[in-house]
């Protein structure tokens, strides 16, 4: 690269050095494309003129002295600088959405323009993380005569809102400044008012919608950030019931009152949520009008647009078109702007992007409310499919599934319409990306685009792609993908990669195949362009791409229970387990070694034996109380599994080992370096990998499991201590059969044959470390150098080491001092008590063609864990995860009554529960007795057979102390035409009047009493009236 003085020619140009300006070319400079960061600060400080910057080129594989030279001249514009800007806001503070305030800029230099700029631009954030909101652009540097208002700034910020101001100079350099303002919160009640006048005709809003004004945009954006906020204030049914029984309490309330109290709040929230849809929809349907006239504008209204869209449930059908409208518009402008710089394109995309994944994201709540109540009244009327019962209901009901289905099918096209936008977004920015430029990142809470283009030859050597969250794709081998370097389909590669916290796709047909999958996890869509912009179809490829799909925005808790296991000659406790077709299985098995994580149970076995013996000899690591011998050594726990009936250890279907040996992870991830090539000098797609299986966990995926149905597992665990294992004592017969009679397939592994690490903890080998495979009695062990892992070994090693760092800081710091128990040992069999956790998951992708969510070509991976799933699958599309955690039971019939003496804890449990059962059936037998008699209304007593105008009373009795009366009571009952003689409420059969009671009674009258005005009501007994 040369500089040109400000009078001289090429002759006259001069040399910048290659290190000055190198460290910006952010696709490097080697390659056929080259791009420079906008700030090469080495050419903003200098006085050149122009700048020539030189390409020297010569074929791969010749000489370099056969080269040619091409060169381009190009000027620079000086960015403006703010060094003396000033901006004022009048006034220093306001309300929200109340005060009208004005800013104005001065100050700002050019050093070709001066102080005459293009243009200025005004925006405000409430948070250094926020997008900026653009509300006014103008040749002048000031908002007077326009209506600006505010939202409130954030209370963790004292309320303070940052005001930009961004000047522009001829050639669309700018610069900015900035100062901050104080704007609170307005009053419940006057927000409360703003939200209900909103859209009020002739209003100001009302105004800016009709005339198209997008000064509409900064108030729209205030007012969807409060509707948002009302409707994160909205209670739900618990909380509401939570809220009146306080109330009831504090102030007296009848629970008759509370009810009605109850129904208020609801139907309070109701009303506000119905005004909320009505204002969002009135806006998105005035934004269809308003024709943003650049970027600038655009980026405005998509702010406003984000807050209007942020509530899924909140956005009706006639919304979403309205939205899928203005995206439309939006990426026609966005197309016509050619000058636009790169990094612009990718601000406005950002913006867009938030606004895409809202209204995708309400299309799909639509799509799935809209099924589920069609299925709802499929249900119904197949319950009533006889010609008899075929009553002007079921006419409802059926018209009802018509408008369900309707509604899903305009939700499906509305989803495909912003689909189609933005991929047409992707595909703008597509368009001005270079090779090997950084990344285009566009992210939002609902939708993150992640767009790329790097050579082909460059694929391997970052095979990593991060899409958000937790979420990531480690790609195959390229050439299993685009061929070999010599014969490769394509270049450069653009990838790309969208990620959806939630899943959009809920319209399925169920004709199609099976659609009752439920997605719990983020979902992925990964494509890849060739160097033409077509899109590479990417089917049963030879190498599997491993997807590590995100589930911490769901429930990521498994349920764990406890146990203990019983000598190998002795029935297993079993476990139970209902696994669902096209589903994995996963059995976590952790050994507990601490009594106070037990001490529930030691506390019962003290109890039974009255006395515990203690001492200080050499079985320190032994905890014994009475029957109880609780292992404290490292075991190794075998897992028996059986479909429909229970394993034995000779008799099972699936059998596995654990902790996991060091080898059978190796062989677990073989698949990752199965495939190399020629001339590829990229290192092995393991060494990529951030994280290792579960070493205390067995896995079966649905290859292996092969249901075609529901089906019943049972799971028993037994153990043998290492040094059983490996001592001169050990059993001459492996515990573990390597035959098996089943006819389902047989995963069997190894015994483990080498001594534990450490006590109480599972084997571990840190990188660097060798262990010999062949010897079956001993460990090599080799310290090697402090180097980088080379292979899938050594990548093993390096995170097994950290792990285990890890896992030492974090139980250093939960160390607790707890008094054990040392009891004099009675008994060479020690259980072992373990904790069991069981998953399953499964890995599918969206079948665009058929309507449904599929399995075929893909399968859940070794790597997954309850917060993270991991996927193998053949193809490219979108795709998500299910997770469930079925019931863990444990069957009482093999383990708790086959010999009573030796569980009396599981035997006194169930014997109580039992007894208890039968006294509460006796109590509750007779409440509903008592229910009986209570129920109903009772006629009065009084009551004239010939009188036919009836009307019904209901009398609650408060439920105050003393509430209750035993007296006599009369009432007159007084309407608008006649009144009643006194009449008695009494029942023959039943207590009336009680505390807390609720009694109903029919009273029979000549005549209708008209409008009812009063009631009078007399204590006889206490000679008392009451008006």
């Amino acid at each position: 690269m040369y500089g040109v003085p400000p009078r001289g020619n090429y002759f006259d140009r001069q040399e910048i050095p290659y290190s000055k300006w190198i460290d910006h070319a952010s696709t490097g400079v080697t390659g056929p494309h080259m791009a420079l960061i906008p700030t090469v600060q080495v050419l903003a400080d200098n006085d050149y003129k122009g700048y020539y910057l030189s390409v020297k080129a010569w074929r791969w594989g010749t000489s370099e002295s056969n080269f040619g030279f091409a060169r381009i001249y190009f000027e620079i514009n000086k960015k403006p600088k703010n060094k003396y800007a000033k901006i004022t806001v009048e006034p220093k503070s306001g309300i929200a959405f109340e005060t009208t305030f004005t800013v104005t800029a001065s100050g700002f230099e050019d050093e070709e323009d001066g102080e005459n700029f293009a243009s200025y631009k005004f925006g405000f954030r409430r948070d250094v993380t926020d997008s900026i909101t653009w509300f006014f652009e103008s040749p002048k540097s000031t908002s007077k005569g326009r209506d600006t208002r505010f939202p409130d700034g954030l209370e963790s910020r004292q309320f303070k809102l940052d005001i930009i101001v961004r000047a522009y100079d001829r050639n669309g350099a700018f610069t900015d400044k900035w100062k901050s303002v104080t704007v609170t919160p307005a009053q419940p009640s006057e927000v409360e008012n703003i939200l209900a006048t909103a859209t009020d005709a002739g209003g100001l809003v009302d105004k800016l919608l009709m005339a198209s004004d997008l000064q509409v945009a900064p108030v729209a954006d205030v007012i969807g950030k409060f509707l948002n906020e009302e409707a994160d204030g909205t209670l739900s049914t618990e909380q509401i019931i939570e809220t009146t029984t306080q109330m009831a309490t504090e102030y007296n309330l009848t629970e008759a009152a509370r009810v009605v109290l109850e129904q208020e709040i609801q139907t309070q929230q109701e009303s506000k949520k119905d005004r909320r849809i009505a204002t969002r929809t009135h806006f998105m349907e005035g934004f269809r009008r308003i024709k943003p006239p650049n970027v600038e504008a655009m980026q405005g209204t998509a702010a406003a647009l984000s807050s209007l869209t942020k509530k899924e449930d909140e956005l009706t059908e006639d919304a979403q078109t309205a939205a899928a409208d203005i995206m439309e518009e939006y990426m026609v402008n966005l197309e016509r702007q050619g000058t636009l710089s790169a990094d612009d394109r990718e601000e406005a995309a950002t913006g867009l992007t938030e606004v895409l994944g809202n209204v995708m994201h309400a299309c799909g709540y639509t799509a799935e409310k809209a099924e589920l109540e069609a299925t709802s009244l499929a249900d119904s009327l197949v319950a009533t499919n006889d010609s008899r019962m075929y009553t002007y209901t079921n006419k409802n009901r059926l018209g009802g599934k018509r408008v369900s289905i309707l509604i899903l099918f305009q939700a499906k096209a509305t989803f495909e319409r912003l689909e189609k936008s933005m991929n047409k977004m992707i595909g703008l920015l597509s368009k001005y990306k270079v090779v090997g430029e950084k990344k285009a990142v566009a992210e939002s809470e609902k939708l993150n685009i992640t767009l790329e283009k790097t050579e082909t030859q460059l694929v391997n050597q970052n095979p990593n792609v991060y899409v958000g969250g937790m979420t990531s794709v480690l790609l195959p081998k390229s050439q299993t993908v685009f061929g070999e370097a010599d014969n490769t389909t394509t270049w450069f590669v653009e990838t790309e990669a969208l990620r959806l916290p939630n899943n959009p796709f809920t319209w399925t047909n169920a004709s199609a195949g099976s659609s009752s999958m439920k997605i719990t996890s983020d979902v992925i869509t990964l494509k890849f362009r060739n160097d033409t912009g077509d899109e590479v179809p990417v089917s049963n490829n030879p190498q599997k791409f491993d997807f590590f799909i995100d589930r911490s925005n769901y429930d990521t808790s498994v349920q764990s229970v406890r146990n203990i296991t019983w000598p190998w000659n002795e029935p297993m406790i079993y476990h139970t387990i209902l696994i669902q077709p096209e589903s994995s299985f996963h059995v976590r098995v952790t050994q507990m070694f601490e009594e106070s994580d037990i001490q529930d149970y030691v506390d019962y076995l003290d109890s039974q034996s009255g006395t515990v013996q203690s001492d200080n000899s050499t079985h320190g690591n032994v905890t014994e109380i009475a029957s109880f011998f609780m292992e404290t050594e490292p075991v190794q726990f075998y897992v028996f599994i059986r479909a429909n009936e229970p394993p034995t250890t000779t008799e099972y279907d699936f059998n596995c080992t654990l902790s996991k040996e060091f080898i059978e992870v190796v062989d677990m991830l073989s698949y990752m370096d199965a495939y190399s090539f020629e001339n590829d000098t990229s290192s092995p797609r393991s060494l990529y990998m951030t994280d290792i299986p579960d070493l205390d966990t067995c896995l079966y995926s649905s290859e292996e499991l092969q249901l075609n149905e529901t089906t019943l597992f049972y799971i028993g665990i037994k153990h043998r201590t290492y040094s059983e294992l490996h001592g001169s004592n050990s059993p001459a017969a492996a515990p573990v059969s390597t035959s098996n009679t089943a006819t389902q397939t047989t995963m069997t592994t190894t015994q483990a044959t080498t001594t534990p690490a450490r006590k109480k903890r599972r084997k571990r080998w840190g990188w660097g470390r060798s262990r010999n495979r062949q010897n079956s009695g001993s460990v090599t062990t080799t310290v090697g150098p402090t180097r980088p892992p080379e292979n899938l070994e050594e990548q093993l090693n390096h995170l097994l080491q950290q792990q285990e760092n890890e896992e030492q800081q974090n139980s250093q710091k939960d160390k607790k001092k707890t008094n054990k128990k040392k009891i004099i040992p009675e008994s060479a069999y020690k259980q072992a008590v373990y904790t069991i956790q069981i998953f399953s998951a499964s890995c599918v992708w969206w079948d665009k063609n058929n309507d449904v969510w599929s399995t075929k070509g893909c399968e859940v991976g070794p790597l997954s864990k309850p917060y993270r799933v991991h996927c193998l699958c053949d193809h490219l599309t979108a795709f998500g995860a299910g997770f469930a955690v079925p019931m863990n039971t444990i069957n009482l019939d093999d383990s708790a009554f086959s010999k009573l003496d030796e569980n009396p804890v599981i035997f006194a449990t169930m014997v109580s529960v039992m007894c208890a059962y039968v006294l509460m059936l006796i109590w509750a037998r007779k409440r509903d007795l008592q229910d009986v008699i209570m129920a109903g209304s009772t006629p009065l007593p009084d009551n004239d057979p010939r009188d036919k105008y009836l009307y019904e009373l209901t009398i609650f009795t408060g439920s105050r102390k003393n509430a209750g009366t035993t007296a006599k009571i009369s009432f007159i009952l007084t309407g608008d035409q006649q009144e009643t003689p006194p009449r008695y409420l009494a029942d023959e059969k039943r207590p009336v009047m009680q505390r807390s009671n609720c009694d109903g009674f029919v009273m029979a009258v000549p005549k209708c009493l008209g409008k009812l005005t009063h009631l009078r009501q007399v204590l006889v007994d206490h000679l008392l009236s009451v008006i």
